[in-house]
C-alpha cells in the first residue's frame, strides 16, 4: 500500500501510513525498523518521493526480517 501511494505521487498520504507504520514498529520492535519508519514520516512531509522510493525496500526487508522472528 505505501509503494502504491508514493508511486502515485502522494507524499501526504505517505507521511501518514509511515506515521502508522512508525508507530506498530515502536509497539513491537523498536531499533531500525521504527527508524526507518520514521525517516520514511520525515522524507514524506518534504515531499521527497524518490527518497522514499529508496526507504520502501529496506522498510520491507525489516519487515520480513520481524514477521521470521515472530514465526519462530
Amino acid at each position: 500500500m505505501l509503494q502504491h501511494i508514493v508511486e502515485q505521487g502522494q507524499a501526504e498520504k505517505a507521511v501518514g501510513q509511515a506515521h502508522k507504520i512508525k508507530g506498530t514498529a515502536a509497539n513491537i520492535s523498536p531499533g531500525a525498523m521504527q527508524e526507518i519508519a520514521l525517516s520514511m514520516e520525515t522524507t514524506g512531509k518534504t515531499g521527497d518521493l524518490w527518497q522514499l522510493k529508496i526507504l520502501i525496500p529496506q522498510l520491507e526487508n525489516r519487515f520480513s526480517e520481524l514477521k521470521i522472528m515472530l514465526s519462530q
